[in-house]
Order: C-alpha cells, then structure tokens, then sequence
C-alpha cells in the first residue's frame, strides 16, 4: 500500500544501469540497490525473485553464449592456422594473419566473459545471498515442490512456453518486428511480419490443401491454435488439472506447511521477524530429517498413473508433437517441397495453382523466419545495438519478445531440450521407482539435517 504498482522490468533495469557502472564504488552500487528496494517498497525475498535471480540467470546465461562462442571461433580460427601451415608453411604470412585475427577476436571477447561473470556474482549476492540459512531453507523448499508438488512444478516448467504463446496470441510479435530498424535484421523482420500477417488464414489453407489431398500441412494447425489462443487454453487447463488433482492429497498437509512458511517469510522485514521464521523453518526442517516425507512420498507414487493418462495431459502432448512436426518441416524445407511437386502436376488447373501460390509464399516466408528466430541470427545484431544505446527501451522490447518467442519454441524443436510435458512425465516415473524415490527421500532428509544444524 502507498506505492506505485511494480514494474518488474524497470527494477532490473534500474540495477543493471548501476551494476555496469564501472565509476560506482560497490559499497556505493549496494547503497543504491538498497535506495531502489525501500523506494518500491519491496521485501530483500521479494527483490531477490523479482530482481536479482532474473538477472543472475540472465548473466549467467549471457556468459555462457559468448563463452560457446568464443570456443567455437577458437576451433574454426585454429582449423584455418592449421590449413594454412600446411599449404605455406608454419612461418608463413598467411599463418601469422590467422594467429592475429585469433588473438585480437580473444582480446576482445574475454572482457566480455569476465564482464557477465563478475555481473552473475555480483547479482546472486544481492538482497540476502544465498549464503543466509533463510535463503537455504526456502532453496530447499522451493525444490521439494518442485520435486514433488504438481502445483508448483506444472506452471514453472510451462512458464517460458505460456509466454511465448502470448506474444502470437496478442500480436506483441509483429509489433515487434515493425519496430526492428537494423540493417542487418531487415530480411528477416520483413519476412517474419509478412508470415505472422497471413497466418490468420492458416485453417482455410489447410481446409484447401486438404480437399485438394495435398497431404503434409495438418501440422500448420498448431500455428492455428497459437493464433486464436487455444494452445494456451490447453496450457492453462493443463495446469489447473493438476492443481486440483486428488493423486497429489497424500501432500497437502506438508503443502500447507511450506506455503504458509514460505508466505511468512516473504513479508519478513526485522530482525525480530527473521529469527521467528528461522525457528519455525528449522523445525519444519527436523520433522523432513525425522521421516515426515516417507509416508506421502509412498503414497503420491501409487497415484502416479492418474496423473500420467490425464486427458489434459494427453491433448497437450499431442499439441506440442504437431508444433515439434511443424518445425521440422520449416527448418528441412519439406512444406517448400511438396508444394514444388505439387505445382508441376497441377499445371493445368488454375484454381490449384492458386491455393499452391498462396500455400507457397506463407511457408517460404514461415522457412526463413523460423529459421533466423531459432538460430537466433537476431541476437547479436541487437545486443550490438544496445551497446551503442543501452537506454532503448524499443530494443529492449524487441530483444524481449523475441526471446519470448524462442523460448516457447526450444522445447519444439530437439529432443535435447525436451518438453516440460516429457520432463514431468520423466520425473513420475522416477518417483514411481522405489529404489529412486527412496534415493530422493534419502537426499532431502540428510539436506534438512545439515540445515537443522545450523
């Protein structure tokens, strides 16, 4: 009460701003950190999930890319050194060219590396650092829900997912890419806007293709549901299954116990306060090391069927299969394909070739976006960008939605990312698995005695 409603974005903004001031003294940079959380009227847990994880994984993440990076440029400069030794010799000029490209890409990268590492620290130890036992004991909480609680593990997995169907569903996409004034990126925002402006008339192609039985382009019914938001509704239904779900009960009194810790501690402002919470999470921490999750851990494993053949659960799948189809086929050009065989037979029929003329320019433009957005040939172009002008709050929108967009795809397109769908369903059969369960209860009750220790 008394403050202006929180924009999450605006928060981490604010603290990058004062993180990549290398001018600010870190006694100085904390102070001011400190100045953003009591101004917004946030507790340090609420500023720590609000502000500091997001950034830290943000960082982290950043670290990482330029990190592949660097190694993967490092391979290629080190393959073409090797060439040119062996065509010209090991003293030649065109070695010592390579050796200096390789140097001067390194000089200029690993600043960059060391930068994001530093910003991940710096990030993950603001507002109560994980070294503070509250942090521990709500760290490990947070994990046995997600371990355990459909409730909590459902609408996390299906986060980055659900938001990236909201930028089709709400148009944020093509906004976006009208905004996009890179060079570079041109193509590709011309494409990707020509592709998402036809995309309303998806289910009138296929209805075309298929009374012409032209096979292949059921898949295209995903972007369908994307569109009209009935992906999303199987999403949300998904997870309100779960959440009201009776195969999850044998949890519900251990539930309680850790939402109502877990909201005490949220509001946690004074000393006072802290020490009451860390009472109260050390006994709840005793009761995990003296067996409380046996019983209930048993019990959910014999209910792990019901959730495993729920209806919701199925059609999601079965969404998420015909979305993984349709990728495939832009990335490998099949639509293109058929489409070209199809023309040539077709030569005599007019009105064909129209409906193949139609299908042939949405899938042409739906190949080269798809393929620009997942090998992310956005990214640099706008992270350049925002060098040059940090403060652009279109760039940032831009690179956000875009990201939205790729994260609801990732999981669509390899099985190296696999869905949150078959990660849960993953993990019920684990824990239907005695000799893993009993494992994971194992863990849990030695954690809570290490913390009860402390």
């Amino acid at each position: 009460e008394g403050h202006a409603l929180i924009n999450p974005n605006q928060l981490r903004e604010k603290t990058i701003d004062i993180l990549i001031d290398s001018t600010i003294p870190k006694e100085k940079q904390l102070d001011l950190l400190e100045d953003i959380r009591t101004t917004a009227g946030l507790s340090e847990y609420q500023m720590r999930e609000i502000v500091s994880r997001p950034l830290t994984g943000f960082f982290e993440s950043a670290a990482s890319d330029l990190v592949a990076l660097r190694d993967s440029k490092t391979e290629i400069f080190q393959k073409q050194i090797q060439q040119a030794v062996d065509d010209f010799g090991p003293e030649s000029v065109a070695v010592e060219i390579g050796r200096a490209e390789r140097d001067e890409f390194l000089q200029n990268i690993e600043p960059e590396i060391t930068q994001f590492q530093v910003l991940k620290a710096t990030a993950s130890e603001i507002f109560s650092g994980p070294a503070d036992p509250l942090v521990k004991v709500d760290t490990l909480l947070q994990q046995f829900q997600k371990d355990f609680l459909p409730p909590h593990q459902i609408p996390t997995l299906l986060e980055g997912i659900d938001k990236g169907s909201v930028v089709f569903q709400d148009d944020k996409l093509p906004s976006a890419l009208l905004k996009v004034k890179i060079p570079e990126l041109k193509n590709f925002a011309q494409q990707g806007i020509q592709f998402l402006l036809d995309l309303p008339n998806t289910r009138a192609m296929v209805e075309q293709m298929r009374n012409a039985d032209i096979g292949g382009f059921e898949s295209f019914e995903f972007l369908q549901r994307l569109v009209d938001g009935a992906f999303r509704k199987q999403l949300n239904a998904f997870s309100q299954s779960f959440q009201h779900s009776e195969a999850a009960s044998p949890f519900r009194e251990i539930e309680e116990h850790c939402n109502r810790w877990r909201t005490n501690y949220e509001k946690t402002t004074t000393r006072k306060d802290r020490e009451f919470i860390l009472d109260t999470g050390l006994e709840l921490m005793q009761n995990f090391a003296d067996g409380l999750l046996t019983k209930p851990v048993n019990e959910f494993a014999r209910n792990i069927e019901d959730l495993q053949l729920d209806v919701h659960c199925s059609e999601v799948i079965e969404s998420v299969r015909t979305g993984s189809d349709l990728l495939l086929a832009f990335r490998n050009g099949h639509f293109v394909q058929i489409l070209a065989a199809v023309s040539q037979r077709a030569a005599n029929n007019p009105a064909l070739l129209q409906i193949i003329k139609q299908a042939l320019h949405l899938t042409t433009t739906g190949t080269n976006f798809f393929r620009g957005l997942l090998n992310r040939d956005w990214e640099k172009p706008i992270a350049q960008a925002l060098k040059k002008d940090p403060r652009s709050k279109e760039l940032r929108e831009v690179y956000g939605v875009l990201s939205d967009a790729l994260n609801l795809f990732l999981p669509l397109q390899s099985i190296d990312y696999l869905t949150p769908f078959l990660q849960y369903q993953k993990q019920l059969g684990a824990i239907r698995d005695e000799t893993v369960r009993n494992k994971l209860i194992q863990r849990y009750e030695t954690q809570a005695l290490s913390l009860r220790a402390l």
